[in-house]
């Protein structure tokens, strides 16, 4: 890479959107303002920010076990319905010099999470 460049790392996760909704675990990856808001919305945007958090978590830890999970990675909304990252843990700095862009997509049957980093 050249000097004075940026490195793009990303992950994309899919999940099957009826496998998912029926997961007695689906709550426990989320915190309860999450659950609350969610709960205004159809399962596709429940799905995909699972997905989502799938897709950060990933992206962090290089597909290592950190010991963070899902639900320690809390998501939001902008208000143009654009997903933010409202809280992650033990990660000072992160974003002093990184840039983090989300986003969240489905079909009927899929859902999509993509994380992208730009460090530097």
């Amino acid at each position: 890479m050249k000097s004075g460049a940026k490195a793009i790392r990303s992950v994309l996760v899919t999940l099957d959107i009826k496998e998912v909704q029926h997961d007695p675990l689906l709550g426990t990856y989320f915190s309860a303002e999450e659950q609350a808001e969610l709960s205004t919305r159809h399962i596709r945007s429940t799905v995909g920010s699972l997905a989502l958090k799938r897709a950060v978590l990933h992206l962090l830890t290089k597909g290592k076990d950190s010991g963070l999970t899902e639900k320690d990675i809390v998501l939001g909304r902008r208000p143009n319905d654009r997903p933010v990252l409202l809280f992650l843990p033990d990660r000072p700095g992160l974003f002093r010099s990184n840039t983090l862009f989300l986003s969240i997509s489905h079909t009927r049957s899929t859902a999509y999470g993509l994380a992208v980093l730009q460090e530097g």
